[in-house]
């Protein structure tokens, strides 16, 4: 009875793909996963997008805000003091949507109950030279005093001044979110002194939501500084008002007597720009409009918004989760290749890997010819039960052309099964085995190779002198 061997399996097995396929396998389609992981980074790279693309980006995310202060001023008079009609006072800033879930941030001064008050004892003051009560130089020369002493409430006793805020948008610009007037609700603020911002909430969804940068900008950074200036709605159609984009550079960092930090831009802020984002040259936020700086000649000398991180920080201490930051490319190499483009890159490789996997499990399957499996023409292994071939019949002779199997230290193998003829290391005359005469000694075995007959019943190969088809088990010949 043979025994099976670990040389390799024999012509009529097939086998399955081994655990080195199926490393193969990982290996490849690794590769197309690793190309879109490293194409596709979190933060995209991508280049800076020319002026009328950023405008047009970020318009739908900037907001018209409308600020309206109500309340009493107590007042000196010739017969003392006395308290006011009902007194009005309106403004307008900018804001900007920092989440598509209606969160607006603005400037804190725009909604600072200190700044209302101010504004409506302005309003009384304004009202007194309408009336002739006034002129205009007295209202000035009063002013500061009365900023100092005159009290100011609200419609009942000791209570605030009221201030109703209403966020919009224009209607012609495309993907805005609040074409028609909404209330806004203040859920955080910090006063000018500190920091200067506000966070508001309207009730929609959908929003235009800009990014705001991680890190403060550099000197020199080019920007854009974005708002609605009061001088431009004065002679614009209220209706089709679109924000202003004003283009600079970083001027300067810096901090205030106060400990906050602050950042000089060289763009104009003009009134009613306050609270409006200024952007980066990718549309991240970098500040809120703040506050601007005139000099002795009254000439505005220096413009300046809120901090970067300070911005992001609070913003984020307050609840709000920022969209990342658009990253710019590193280095000055060619602009970043599009997302289809590595998804397309992704796909080819892919292709390529399950044909490379293909080859291996085919290449797998054919007959093992080397690495000590037994060659094709060997003879076959007896089944149990079958007369061993006559004595001196050995292997088939190999096909014409094909070489002869390297000589290989055998490994241990069970004994052979009677009636097959020892091989001897001694060569015999070519005469006596019928091989060809070419002046050579035979290599590696003397065995006779005689011809190898064929199975009537499966068509399978039968070793030579084999009486049994090692297949099917038919009788041959």
């Amino acid at each position: 009875m043979a025994e099976e061997s670990d040389m390799g399996p024999s012509r009529s097995t097939r086998t399955r793909p081994s655990r080195r396929a199926w490393r193969w396998l990982a290996a490849l389609l690794a590769v197309p996963l690793l190309t879109v992981a490293t194409g596709l980074p979190a933060a995209a790279a991508q280049a800076p997008p020319g002026a009328e693309e950023l405008n047009s980006r970020i318009e739908p995310a900037v907001v018209l805000l409308g600020v309206t202060w109500s309340g009493y001023v107590l007042y000196d008079t010739a017969d003392g003091r006395q308290w006011s009609d009902p007194l009005e006072s309106s403004t307008t800033c900018t804001g900007f949507f920092v989440s598509t879930t209606g969160q607006i941030a603005t400037a804190g001064h725009c909604v600072d109950p200190d700044e209302g008050r101010a504004l409506l004892i302005d309003a009384l003051l304004d009202q007194q030279v309408d009336r002739k009560l006034l002129t205009s130089a007295q209202a000035s020369s009063i002013s500061p005093g009365a900023q100092q002493s005159w009290q100011v409430e609200g419609r009942n006793t000791g209570s605030p001044i009221a201030r109703t805020i209403t966020a919009v948008q224009p209607s012609a610009v495309t993907g805005a979110a609040l074409t028609r007037p909404a209330p806004a609700q203040m859920l955080a603020f910090q006063p000018g002194a500190e920091g200067d911002l506000a966070l508001l909430k309207v009730e929609t969804t959908g929003a235009v939501a800009l990014p705001v940068a991680t890190a403060d900008p550099r000197s020199g950074a080019p920007l854009t500084a974005i708002g609605f200036p009061g001088t431009v709605r004065a002679v614009s159609d209220i209706d089709r008002t679109r924000a202003s984009f004003i283009s600079g550079t970083v001027a300067s960092n810096q901090v205030t007597p106060q400990g906050v930090a602050t950042t000089e831009i060289d763009a104009t802020i003009n009134p009613g720009m306050s609270g409006g984002p200024t952007v980066d040259e990718l549309g991240n936020v970098l500040g809120v409009n703040s506050f601007y700086v005139r000099d002795t000649n009254g000439v505005q000398a220096s413009n300046f918004v809120t901090d970067t991180t300070s911005l992001h920080d609070w913003l984020g201490a307050h609840g709000v989760t920022t969209l990342p930051p658009a990253v710019a490319p590193a280095g000055d190499g060619p602009p970043a290749v599009p997302t289809w483009v590595w998804y397309a890159a992704g796909a080819a490789v892919l292709v390529l890997a399950l044909l490379a996997l293909a080859v291996v499990v085919r290449g797998r399957r054919r007959p093992a010819d080397s690495g000590g499996a037994a060659p094709a023409w060997a003879v076959p292994a007896q089944r149990t039960g079958e007369t061993p071939a006559p004595a001196g019949t050995g292997p088939a002779a190999p096909p014409p052309g094909s070489p002869a199997p390297a000589a290989a230290a055998e490994p241990a193998a069970p004994a052979e099964p009677a009636g097959l003829p020892e091989p001897t290391a001694e060569t015999t005359d070519p005469a006596a085995t019928g091989a060809p005469d070419a002046g050579t000694t035979a290599p590696v075995s003397t065995l006779e190779r005689p011809t190898a007959s064929w199975c009537g019943a499966c068509g399978a190969r039968a070793g030579a002198g084999a009486r049994f088809c090692t297949s099917c088990g038919t009788a041959v010949g």
